[in-house]
């Protein structure tokens, strides 16, 4: 099969009957790092489906023809109003999307030990974490809340951008510019119906009751802005210490969220994909399964 055929949505579908072994399909090239170091043992492949069109497709193969593999999907705002899944192989992130996950302190303090060669651990990434994500609220609530009652017009206006460089004060470091996020948001020239907005504010304000604000986050931004405190915090250990590729850093953080055992989130989702491996191994569809 060539690349270009399993880039459209019936090659992708149809990807399955190549191999023996489950396929998990995830949303990007880096979401594979994520998952990685938790199904190296298992017998699948992670892929990337590339793309709304994709998904859908996959997801109906799902729904209606109960196919062997999972789907991975991030729960973008749907985090806000949690449904059953449609499918037990349709997998709905909890949090906005993977790099989400990867906002954990114990992680962090452990990866910024590793990367600055410093045996002797002590916390320091808690408090600072707990600070950024405290402005990271304060700055940009107001532009999720916009975000989320806008997300049914079409087009959706932009109102948060796709990096997180445009709306910092300094490039160098994590605080967000309320000016210019204002700035930004108000090139829509879109007027959201103010119905709309209460709706989506009484849905984020219910939903930070309970959870944390990195974790409703666009995870584009998120990512910029945790790479950035990951620098400064590797720093305070070791003076110069080196600059991390965005996709070096994400197997970084990754192995770490794993090795220190993350969260509740992290063991359910981990359980979850684990265990439908497990039964999709024993699937007639895919023949006899290899270790």
């Amino acid at each position: 099969m060539s690349d270009g055929f399993t880039r459209t949505p019936t090659g992708v579908v149809g990807k399955w009957h190549f191999h023996t072994s489950p396929i998990v399909w995830v949303e990007g090239v880096e979401d594979v790092y994520f998952y990685s170091p938790i199904l190296r043992d298992i017998g699948c492949k992670i892929q990337p489906y590339h793309g709304c069109g994709n998904a859908i497709a996959l997801i109906a193969g799902l729904v209606n023809d109960d196919l062997p593999y999972i789907v991975v999907c991030d729960g973008d705002y749907d985090v806000l109003s949690p449904r059953r899944s449609r499918h037990r192989r349709l997998i709905k992130l909890k949090k906005y999307s993977f790099e989400n996950y990867l906002w954990h302190a114990d992680a962090i303090n452990y990866a910024c030990h590793r990367h600055a060669q410093i045996g002797d651990y002590t916390d320091i990434a808690t408090s600072e974490m707990v600070s950024v994500v405290a402005q990271l609220r304060a700055a940009l609530k107001e532009a999720v809340v916009l975000e989320v009652a806008a997300r049914s017009m079409n087009p959706a206006p932009k109102i948060l951008p796709e990096g997180i460089d445009c709306i910092l004060v300094r490039q160098s470091e994590s605080e967000v510019d309320v000016n210019k996020v204002n700035a930004f948001r108000n090139k829509s020239q879109i007027t959201i119906p103010t119905g709309q907005i209460d709706e989506a504010r009484v849905l984020v304000d219910e939903f930070l009751t309970s959870r944390c604000f990195s974790e409703l986050l666009n995870g584009h931004l998120l990512l910029g802005v945790l790479m950035r405190v990951f620098t400064k915090l590797t720093r305070s250990l070791k003076v110069g210490a080196k600059l991390v590729p965005p996709d070096a850093f994400v197997q970084l953080i990754s192995d770490a969220i794993w090795t220190s055992g993350g969260d509740g989130d992290h063991m359910s989702l981990k359980r979850k994909i684990r265990a439908e491996l497990r039964k999709l191994r024993t699937d007639p569809k895919l023949g006899s399964v290899g270790n």
